[in-house]
């Protein structure tokens, strides 16, 4: 019975993740708060270059105008996100984050769009992509802190 708990103790804890997921947005629309002060391009060491635009960046009337009712209320849903480009080891992520805050504490819920990789069509199909949660900080000098 030991050797079970301890098994299970160890599965439990290379299992465990620091990234929080959901299936669903951890924002409600009353706390999005678009900030303008992480758009750009930042290099991490550990984690990549980072690309980060306006979702809506380049969306003009005269396209609006175009837009099927699906893309609009896409659209509308995000308008205050940004659109993440990630690339690491030669691979590249897209991402669609949105921004909230909550107790004045900001957050970002990162949404996949998508990743280019040499998935199986059949694992692709299973896979199920999860918001992810990340707390950030805008230091004094500009940096960016995430937790």
């Amino acid at each position: 019975m030991k050797h079970k708990f301890i098994l299970f103790t160890a599965c439990l804890l290379v299992l465990a993740s620091c990234v929080v997921k959901a299936l669903h947005p951890f924002y409600i629309k009353e706390s999005i708060s678009f900030d303008g002060r992480i758009l750009g391009y930042w290099n991490d060491d550990d984690n990549g270059k980072w690309d980060i635009s306006s979702f809506v960046n380049g969306v003009t009337k005269k396209s609006l105008d175009k837009m099927k009712k699906e893309d609009l209320k896409l659209y509308t849903n995000y308008i205050h996100s940004y659109y993440v480009k990630r690339t690491h080891n030669d691979t590249e992520t897209l991402f669609l984050a949105t921004p909230f805050v909550v107790n004045n504490q900001t957050f970002l819920d990162f949404l996949p769009l998508e990743h280019k990789n040499d998935l199986d069509n059949l694992l692709e199909s299973h896979i199920v992509y999860a918001h992810s949660l990340v707390k950030y900080d805008v230091q004094k000098n500009g940096n960016i802190k995430i937790r």
